[in-house]
């Protein structure tokens, strides 16, 4: 006599994919990217500054500009 297999639940499969991601590490490679992502972004941030300082004028020369418009 074989036996009945058990129809798959909701709960069950949602329990499977969560162990799959688990054992796949997913989560701590999401960490790790994440990480990464802030840590140069900050770095990145302080060289667009440190650039748009040099190529953009003075406040004082967009406003002559601007008056003589």
């Amino acid at each position: 006599m074989q036996k009945k297999k058990q129809p798959v639940t909701w709960l069950h499969g949602i329990i499977q994919k969560y162990a799959n991601l688990r054992d796949a590490q997913i989560f701590s490679s999401a960490a790790e990217l994440s990480y990464y992502l802030i840590m140069t972004f900050f770095p990145v941030l302080i060289v667009l500054n440190a650039l748009l300082s040099l190529l953009v004028p003075d406040i004082s020369e967009i406003s002559d500009l601007i008056e003589d418009f």
